[in-house]
């Protein structure tokens, strides 16, 4: 939008430091206000007028902000984006969200589940915009770099799954020199590490810290495992595939099925089925040609 034109403003309610992960357009300017009380965004939007007013929600902030829409009785026009998966929130939750769509202009939903669950329901306009990949696809030379190496990115959280991962890889009692990187920051770190060194996995399985240069943990990895129990519509997985990365993901509610063609550039296992993750990730760490076939159509396809 900045660079349409408009003057853009980020406000941030859980931004620790006050810095970005990652750096702004020159002329974006950035608030950060308390995540705790909803008074400093309160006194924020009274004081300063927009023409377009968008939340950018993974829980509840979406009703919260339309909430103040309407006791300021803001003129601009309130844009609704949802990140993840709808079904995923509490029926409580759920039903303040629906309520938060009767008073938005426009509803911005990750995926066609959700498009086809909600748009007859909710008085917004409805629409769907898929997450993109901030990465140029790359050819099928960076096949050749690819080590032996078994990737896995997110936050450590329930939601991602990184548990039952470690257990799935765990099972697999002949690794082939494989490594598996999981990549991210989280309040599970502690239980996780204990979880591999319990499950005797410390000498192939490596949790490491989050990263500002995730493009080179795609560059060298070859497979990409999810494990979340549920997404949006997972950003990772669109990455991973411009990279070249062979990928396995249980297939979730949303997310996953839109973005895998199962058996051509990836496997969706069944919920919970953790045999055959297993089973699909063998197949994968041991045939390099099938494997190489698998990179090759996620590549086209992405």
């Amino acid at each position: 939008m900045f660079l349409s034109g408009f003057s853009v403003t980020l406000i941030s309610l859980a931004l620790e430091g006050g810095n970005t992960y990652y750096p702004l357009q020159p002329g974006v300017k950035l608030e950060v206000l308390s995540e705790s009380t909803l008074y400093e965004l309160f006194l924020f939007l009274r004081k300063n007028s927009c023409d377009v007013l968008i939340s950018v929600s993974m829980g509840s902030l979406s009703f919260k902000l339309a909430c103040l829409h309407f006791l300021l009785r803001l003129k601009s026009r309130l844009i609704l984006s949802e990140h993840v998966a709808f079904e995923s929130s509490s029926k409580f939750i759920r039903s303040l969200k629906w309520l938060s769509y009767q008073f938005a202009d426009d509803l911005v939903l990750l995926t066609k589940h959700d498009y086809k669950l909600l748009k007859s329901n909710v008085r917004a306009h409805t629409h769907v915009i898929n997450n993109a990949s901030g990465f140029e696809q790359l050819s099928e030379s960076v096949l050749i770099q690819k080590q032996k190496i078994v990737l896995a990115v997110g936050r450590l959280t329930y939601q991602k799954g990184f548990d039952r991962l470690i257990r799935i890889w765990a099972s697999i009692s002949d690794n082939h020199g494989w490594v598996l990187r999981i990549v991210g920051d989280g309040e599970l770190r502690s239980e996780l590490q204990k979880m591999i060194v319990d499950l005797n996995v410390t000498h192939n399985v490596q949790l490491i810290p989050a990263t500002k240069c995730i493009e080179q943990e795609y560059t060298n990895a070859a497979i990409l495992a999810m494990t979340s129990r549920y997404e949006g519509l997972p950003l990772v997985l669109i990455e991973a595939k411009s990279f070249g990365l062979a990928a396995v993901a249980f297939d979730c509610k949303t997310g996953p099925a839109e973005i895998i063609h199962h058996k051509k550039d990836g496997f969706l296992i069944t919920e919970d089925n953790e045999p055959e993750f297993s089973y699909r990730l063998q197949s994968l760490m041991i045939d390099d040609v099938y494997r190489n076939k698998i990179q090759s159509m996620g590549l086209k396809k992405c």
